[in-house]
């Protein structure tokens, strides 16, 4: 058979494949989209934190303006998302390195609907920052709006003046990295 024939029939049976398994294409207006969304979120960077309050998951309400003077990691995720129940492990370590500072916060912003299982797996996986919910929104929550979030897991980091630091972060190093910068504003780390 002819080469260029080969390639035909390979890229094809490649294609079938890649379709049959949830591969996915995305148009240039899809990308052009998503670029746009990536831009925004960065252009947050450095700007101030939102003026945005929930609802915790054991009654009353937090505010993110109250929070003045601590770094605060927000992280948005879900019981039913896996690669969010998969970063616990990470952010259990970073919890444990910077935990019993006075400066530093976790805030779980849960998009859940099922309270129930929420409380079920923080308490399986011994979760012990704070955690907000609000069972009427889910995806939908005052949080999850003001800080654009279109995909799960995301973390975020607000310095101790309430500005946004860390955007969309996912990788654990980069985590701390944005952590250590923001720790270290004015040379306040230990």
């Amino acid at each position: 058979m002819k080469k260029w024939l080969l390639r035909i029939i390979y890229t094809a049976a490649l294609l079938s494949i890649g379709f049959a398994i949830g591969f996915r294409t995305y148009s240039p207006y899809q990308l052009h989209l998503w670029e746009k969304e990536e831009a925004a979120k960065n252009e947050m960077l450095g700007s101030p934190a939102p003026d945005v309050s929930m609802a915790l998951l054991d009654g009353g309400n937090w505010n993110l303006r109250d929070q003045k003077g601590k770094v605060i990691l927000l992280d948005f995720w879900a019981t039913w998302c896996e690669p969010c129940v998969d970063k616990i492990p990470e952010l259990k370590r970073i919890y444990e390195r910077y935990g019993d500072r006075q400066d530093f916060e976790i805030i779980g912003v849960s998009l859940d609907t099922d309270r129930e299982a929420l409380a079920e797996l923080i308490k399986d996986e011994s979760i012990s920052w704070v955690q907000l919910f609000d069972e009427e929104s889910g995806w939908e929550n005052d949080l999850t709006k003001a800080f654009n979030i279109d995909g799960i897991p995301a973390v975020w980091i607000i310095d101790r003046e309430n500005n946004i630091s860390g955007v969309d972060l996912y990788m654990e190093e980069e985590i701390l990295e944005a952590l250590e910068s923001s720790l270290n504003w004015a040379g306040k780390i230990d």
